[in-house]
């Protein structure tokens, strides 16, 4: 199924290769194709998501750098960027998300979350409504 795109795509020169990209593709189509739904529910459903490499976890300013890009490249209101939810994790949700969870009820996704201490302060910050 993935041959011909595979084909098309040199590895790049820090060794990752195609996967990325065609997760985005992927993701991008998924997101298209459960847009009538996000429309239909205003947004409570018909997401998809992707997660910020887990290699970033404790990398706090490369974790929000990698969200951000992700989500311009990805141009889709429904596709949802996951950020690990580590210590280090916790300022580039803050940096990311926050200022848009004021205005809308879709907030904070902890991936591999390793304490309860960033889903509180996550929670907190959103008037105490916990999703995820």
């Amino acid at each position: 199924m993935y041959d011909e795109d595979i084909s098309r795509r040199r590895p790049r020169q820090n060794g990752r290769g195609p996967v990325l990209p065609l997760a985005l593709a992927d993701l991008t189509r998924a997101a298209d194709l459960f847009q009538p739904v996000f429309a239909r529910t205003d947004g409570v459903d018909g997401w998809v998501s992707l997660e910020v490499s887990p290699l970033l976890a404790h990398d706090t300013k490369s974790t929000l750098a990698a969200a951000l890009d992700l989500h311009k490249r990805a141009g889709k209101p429904n596709l949802f960027i996951k950020i690990p939810g580590t210590a280090e994790g916790l300022p580039a949700i803050e940096e990311a998300i926050l200022p848009a969870c004021r205005s809308t009820s879709h907030c904070c996704s902890l991936a591999n979350n390793t304490s309860r201490r960033p889903t509180r302060t996550c929670a907190a910050s959103n008037g105490g409504s916990r999703r995820g």
